[in-house]
């Protein structure tokens, strides 16, 4: 399964796993770099966040990688950052949801 939190992360599983990634674009930092990436400048690439036994965790473990990122320093803003969180994600399972009933009704 792969499917698009929002436009910065991502869920992937394996066999045991919910997999939290998050998209990055590859810049350059010298022009004139030698490194792997270079080659790859301006490409999308994912980073595991952490690995989770269950989906509740998952969205535990976003929400908390979020507020840690975020410059909020008082308790009204981190409610609204936890309501905004949890908002994209049930959009995005819904939106999920409905393009999965589509694709089976169309087969």
């Amino acid at each position: 399964m792969e499917l698009d939190l929002n436009e910065k992360y991502r869920v992937v599983t394996d066999e045991y796993n919910y997999i939290l990634q998050e998209k990055k674009i590859i810049g350059s930092k010298k022009p004139a770099t030698r490194s792997p990436d270079a080659c790859n400048v301006g490409k999308i690439k994912y980073t595991s966040l952490g690995y989770y036994s269950n989906l509740s965790s998952l969205v535990y473990g976003l929400i908390t990688h979020e507020i840690r990122i975020s410059k909020v320093d008082e308790i009204n803003e981190i409610e609204m950052l936890v309501k905004r969180c949890t908002q994209e994600i049930v959009d995005n399972l819904s939106l999920h949801s409905i393009k999965k009933e589509v694709a089976n009704y169309e087969e």
